[in-house]
């Protein structure tokens, strides 16, 4: 029952909009607040967060940028009220046929390498087709 809970709120339905239709091909975007292409990224997140850390968040989306099925999130996650903040979550995802899945998820600790230029350059050579356009690159 929780499998099939989590598998409909991470595959929520993608209608065929312009929105849907410019993740497949051209240029990178960014799907407009509300839209069901950017409710579709952020549900495997949020199940993430609620399955692993017991957080039920929403997200201020400081990046997100989509293109050919990938794309690249940075968000500040807050309780729906706004009270409480949580520590920002970076993740790039991919789209498998209707739904998107988390490919990756950086460490952020103190210790850990920054999350730059020499992080997407690593991500694009372990992922083939990920297009660099979906990140926010610190030239």
């Amino acid at each position: 029952m929780k499998k099939t809970l989590l598998a409909l709120l991470v595959c929520l339905p993608l209608f065929w909009g312009v929105g849907a239709a410019r993740a497949s091909q051209g240029a990178a975007f960014t799907p407009p607040p509300g839209s069901p292409v950017r409710k579709a990224i952020l549900a495997p997140l949020r199940a993430f967060l609620k399955d692993n850390l017991q957080v039920e968040a929403v997200f201020v989306v400081r990046w997100l940028k989509v293109k050919d099925g990938w794309a690249w999130v940075e968000t500040d996650p807050q309780s729906k009220d706004g009270r409480e903040k949580y520590e920002p979550f970076l993740v790039l995802v991919k789209k498998k046929q209707k739904c998107w899945t988390i490919v990756e998820i950086p460490p952020l600790e103190e210790d850990s390498p920054p999350v730059g230029d020499a992080y997407f350059e690593r991500l694009l050579k372990a992922h083939p087709g990920l297009p660099r356009e979906v990140f926010p690159w610190k030239h």
